[in-house]
């Protein structure tokens, strides 16, 4: 797949998860108490805070060492290491089952996320993230009267569907390879993205605990629009990660890179 392609498909799972998610608001927002809605963001919230510390930016390196070395070892020593980081956090995560199956759900599908960026084969994340947001849609109404909890799990769906198209098309085997490499390119990405990380949803945590629970359920909403606004960005660098990695001369393309991204992030909060 061309880089073109890779980043249109990827583009487009972005879209598709963004309407998705404001019309599953939408609905849950109609199903059930504004106080149940914060509950919902303040386990998703958790949830992704302990996916995105056990990562460590593993999956992130796999994405430059990968296509940089053409070693699928690297892929094995990734797997390795995502399904160390899921087993870690589910035991973390036992005093609230939604919130372990969010997180353990979240470190695999980062793997297989960044594995198929790193092959430069993104339909599947496409694929994965229309099938699993119709399902939340689907269920929103169905799983409300069974609490925020219900509702939360559905967060899940898409990152289960990623991870069993990964399991179908990617014949990766968990190895023990290259771990110490991974773990030191990933670090110097992890560190600064789960210091941003906290930033932003430790705010949640906060309005859910000091004020009430229908605070952090705004505060989350307002988090995720502000998300929005910087996709152009992180889209165009997921994609030429793996691209720039095999290049021998990457400078040009990376600065003609930043400024499309920076160019296309000014545009769509202008929007």
């Amino acid at each position: 797949m061309s880089v073109y392609k890779a980043g249109l498909w990827l583009f487009l799972a972005n879209i598709t998860a963004q309407l998705g998610g404001y019309v599953f608001w939408f609905i849950a927002a109609a199903s059930v108490r504004a106080s149940a809605l914060g509950e919902v963001a303040y386990t998703v919230t958790i949830a992704t805070i302990l996916t995105t510390l056990a990562t460590l930016g593993v999956p992130t390196a796999m994405m430059r060492l990968l296509p940089a070395s053409s070693n699928q070892r690297y892929a094995q020593g990734a797997m390795a290491h995502a399904l160390v980081a899921a087993t870690a956090t589910a035991a973390i995560a036992l005093w609230k089952p939604s919130i372990a199956i969010l997180a353990v759900t979240g470190v695999i599908a980062n793997y297989y996320t960044a594995y198929f960026q790193a092959k430069l084969d993104t339909k599947p994340i496409f694929n994965a993230t229309l099938a699993g947001q119709a399902a939340r849609i689907a269920l929103a109404p169905i799983l409300a009267p069974y609490g925020p909890d219900a509702l939360a799990t559905t967060y899940a769906i898409p990152g289960l569907l990623i991870a069993l198209y990964g399991v179908v098309r990617s014949s990766v085997s968990p190895k023990p390879f290259g771990l110490r490499e991974l773990i030191k390119a990933g670090i110097s990405v992890w560190l600064p993205n789960a210091i941003a990380m906290l930033g932003t949803n430790l705010g949640v945590v906060t309005a859910y605990n000091l004020a009430q629970p229908e605070e952090a359920g705004y505060v989350y909403i307002a988090q995720v629009l502000a998300n929005a606004a910087i996709a152009p960005t992180i889209i165009i660098t997921g994609v030429l990660l793996p691209y720039l990695s095999s290049l021998a001369e990457r400078e040009g393309v990376a600065k003609k890179a930043n400024k499309l991204a920076l160019a296309m992030s000014t545009r769509w909060r202008r929007c």
